[in-house]
């Protein structure tokens, strides 16, 4: 995937691998280092964190020596397990309208917090889940500030839309 002009996200291979393995993973990222990818100044590999897709990246990334790249993993894929945690953990229902409140009400501060201009911004929304959700917090931020505030301090991330505030 990349980002286009729009800052919308763009696939660029629907399906170049025949299965999730690293040695596919290793191929794609070679195929697109060699069609000129690794002439960037700046690369961001967004994934669901899979051991195989960990593996690639760090053997390609080395392979063409390069250094200026990050590896992050998907807030929704976060999300997704935000969200069984919260089922598992706090027995709490999307099937009731209390239930529906509290995970919409998590969500808004979620997206709010990942998308946040500044680590401080972001903060303000974490703290509000902290507030309402210990566990959920700590899950969250067991993914590592790395992961979480990717976008912070990065002028490749920067756009409007990511500067908002409470």
């Amino acid at each position: 995937m990349f980002m286009d002009a729009n800052h919308h996200i763009q696939p660029i291979a629907c399906h170049f691998c025949g299965e999730e393995t690293g040695v596919d993973y290793t191929l794609l990222l070679t195929a697109l280092m060699e069609a000129g990818l690794d002439e960037r100044e700046y690369l961001v590999f967004n994934s669901d964190g899979s051991a195989a897709i960990n593996m690639a990246i760090t053997s390609v990334m080395k392979e063409f020596n390069i250094t200026n790249y990050r590896h992050v993993i998907c807030s929704q894929h976060i999300f997704r397990h935000v969200t069984a945690k919260l089922a598992n953990d706090e027995k709490v229902s999307s099937e009731t309208d209390e239930g529906n409140n509290v995970y919409k009400e998590l969500k808004k501060n979620y997206w709010h917090a990942r998308h946040a201009g500044t680590k401080e911004v972001c903060m303000k929304y974490m703290d509000k889940i902290k507030e309402d959700h210990p566990s959920i917090h700590e899950y969250i931020m067991d993914w590592g500030d790395s992961q979480f505030f990717y976008t912070h301090g990065n002028p490749h991330f920067s756009h409007p839309r990511h500067q908002q505030s409470l």
